[in-house]
């Protein structure tokens, strides 16, 4: 029978996620112990992309498919005897169409019933070769961003595994309301085992992707370095705030550098935006700027509405949102739903809509023009403005005035360090933002 993990303190163990009462001795008694490791691999990447599917509601079929050449380069040749054992016991897959797209792999209709468990397999040739490959295939570093990537460290970046674990093993279902509990596992175990994440996209919004933007805010603060715990500072309704800042053309950045490097097209988008921002009224700008700087814009339009359905695949990525921040009349469902309407193609979030043209018209009528010509380029300028910021002018000076002995994780709007250090990167990050905004942007920590 399977084994089932509740202690995750073996430096010889892999841990990973698997579908309860599943007997892999049994499955793959006719082949040796490197089958089944492989096995074990591809069933849990099978059920983690099932349950980001569920967990957008939306299915996508891309999302389950897998490159044969992929699976080659992770698992070698055993991938296919290996995926061949747990057809139809556990998973069916779609035929493969040359030109067009790889098969697709599915849980059967009895394993997605199940409970999801975490199990795991020894460390051992085999075993450490597939996760040197994981590791390797999981991160795609940026020689520019090496002085944040050396800060992920197996030897001093630890996370509370157990403690999560507790709090979830009981909610790992496969349903679109539990899904979320098992990609939130899943993070934190890559996370625990040293198998991260570190992906930055240069071409659209220069976002830098890690585990550590993968977590759980709430997970982020159980991850200590080299023993001491972690902080956050946050600039507060930073989108809206650097919206209102671009409408004044009040940002001291050079954005031909900034965008013409990756990505002209947006550098042609960001001229245009700002003359045309010039035909906006200017009473209506300041009294927008007012609240954002204030951090009340989201009090301030207040919006009282029954939840619309939407797409939050996008929002959850980037903002690292999901269905429990979504509370009719809170805060955070007026900024889920604000943002997503500001990057959304018109009409997609009508009630917003209306509710910000009521507000803000001029503002509102600027928005659905420029919209016109592209309505994901406003959503890429102001995450590589906001990158830019954090990433170039906070983190990477920061660290040179420390000699890259201070430790820092940005997550978009955010910058964490130790307990230690959390009071001068806090003080560091107003200056900057002083200097290049003209105003005195408000911070939270946490």
């Amino acid at each position: 029978m399977l084994e089932i993990e509740n202690d995750f303190t073996s430096t010889n163990k892999y841990y990973l996620l698997a579908i309860e009462n599943t007997n892999y001795n049994d499955l793959y008694k006719n082949h040796n112990e490197s089958y089944k490791t492989v096995g074990k691999c591809i069933l849990d990447e099978v059920i983690v992309r099932t349950a980001y599917n569920l967990n957008s509601k939306i299915i996508n079929h891309e999302n389950l498919r897998f490159n044969a050449q992929n699976l080659l380069k992770k698992y070698g040749n055993h991938y296919s005897k290996s995926i061949d054992v747990i057809i139809s016991k556990i998973l069916f897959r779609t035929t493969y169409v040359v030109g067009e797209h790889s098969r697709s792999y599915y849980l059967n209709d009895v394993n997605l019933k199940k409970k999801v468990v975490v199990t795991s397999f020894s460390l051992d040739t085999k075993g450490k070769n597939v996760i040197k490959k994981l590791k390797k295939i999981r991160s795609n570093q940026d020689s520019q961003l090496k002085f944040l990537n050396k800060f992920f460290d197996p030897r001093k970046l630890k996370i509370d595994i157990d403690s999560i674990y507790k709090e979830l093993k009981n909610q790992l279902e496969f349903n679109p309301e539990k899904a979320k509990y098992i990609i939130r596992l899943n993070n934190a175990l890559q996370f625990h085992q040293g198998v991260y994440i570190f992906k930055y996209d240069k071409l659209k919004t220069q976002r830098l992707y890690s585990s550590f933007t993968m977590l759980k805010k709430e997970d982020r603060k159980l991850v200590t370095y080299d023993g001491k715990r972690l902080l956050e500072i946050d600039i507060k309704n930073s989108i809206p705030t650097l919206f209102s800042l671009l409408l004044t053309n009040s940002i001291s950045i050079d954005y031909n550098i900034l965008f013409n490097k990756y990505n002209k097209s947006l550098y042609k988008y960001i001229l245009m935006f700002l003359e045309r921002a010039k035909g906006i009224d200017i009473v209506e700008v300041q009294e927008f700027q007012r609240l954002c700087l204030a951090g009340e814009i989201y009090e301030d339009i207040n919006l009282k509405y029954e939840r619309r359905i939407f797409n939050r695949v996008s929002y959850e990525n980037d903002f690292s949102a999901d269905e429990s921040d979504y509370d009719i009349d809170t805060r955070k469902s007026t900024k889920i739903d604000f943002i997503s309407m500001l990057f959304s193609k018109e009409g997609t979030y009508l009630d917003m809509e209306i509710e910000f043209e009521d507000k803000f018209p001029s503002i509102a009528n600027f928005l659905y023009e420029i919209k016109k010509e592209n309505y994901e380029y406003l959503s890429h300028i102001l995450f590589s403005i906001e990158s830019e910021i954090m990433i170039n002018l906070v983190a990477r000076k920061f660290n040179n005035l420390n000699r890259g002995r201070v430790p820092l994780f940005t997550i978009h709007d955010c910058i964490c360090t130790n307990e230690d250090n959390i009071s001068r990167l806090s003080d560091f990050m107003k200056e900057v933002l002083k200097r290049v905004t003209g105003h005195n942007i408000k911070l939270t920590v946490d």
